[in-house]
């Protein structure tokens, strides 16, 4: 009887977890048919054209799927002047905050872009579940901005390079991400 209901919990359970990564994927693609922004999703990539469309204080995120089969998240929001960027210096650049959010790893950078050129990257924020980061750097060039780091799970069973990377098209106020994590 006992080992009847361990299964019966077992499947509730992961019946909730299935059903409610789903509803992630339905709401993030729920509210990108509602935005004029183009996604456009390659290996790794994506790609959102129509940025100019978004106003201060918007968000577009698109659901994908990592390199392992995990639920993941890439996201862009057009930052505005009041918000966490305003300690930086504004030139009249547009702020973008670039951000992955996956199942063990979150991280995030904002990007200042002006008359299609990367004009500098700060504040970057890295969270991981069930292991540690090091040697984190932010860089950048005129078109793109990269937040990389090593990831070290726990015991160091496992360890890689991680990035993400926001490039600047120069054509249809558009930005490429992309990502390994």
């Amino acid at each position: 009887m006992k080992l009847n209901f361990t299964r019966i919990l077992s499947f509730v359970l992961i019946s909730a977890i299935i059903l409610s990564s789903n509803l992630v994927t339905v709401k993030a693609n729920e509210d990108l048919k509602s935005a004029p922004v183009t996604v456009v999703e390659e290996e790794d990539s994506v790609t959102f054209s129509n940025l100019d469309s978004l106003e201060p204080g918007e968000s577009i995120e698109y659901a994908i799927t990592d390199s392992y089969g995990n639920m993941a998240a890439i996201g862009l929001e057009r930052v505005t002047n009041d918000q966490e960027a305003a300690a930086v210096s504004n030139d009249g650049a547009v702020i973008w905050k670039v951000s992955y959010t996956g199942v063990m790893i979150n991280c995030s950078f904002y990007m200042n872009v002006s008359e299609n050129k990367v004009t500098s990257v700060h504040d970057r924020s890295i969270t991981i579940f069930g292991g540690t980061y090091e040697e984190a750097k932010l860089t950048h060039t005129s078109t793109y901005g990269k937040l990389s780091f090593d990831y070290k799970s726990v015991l160091g069973i496992a360890s890689s390079t991680c990035w993400l990377k926001a490039t600047v098209t120069g054509t249809d106020n558009a930005i490429t991400v992309t990502h390994q994590m």
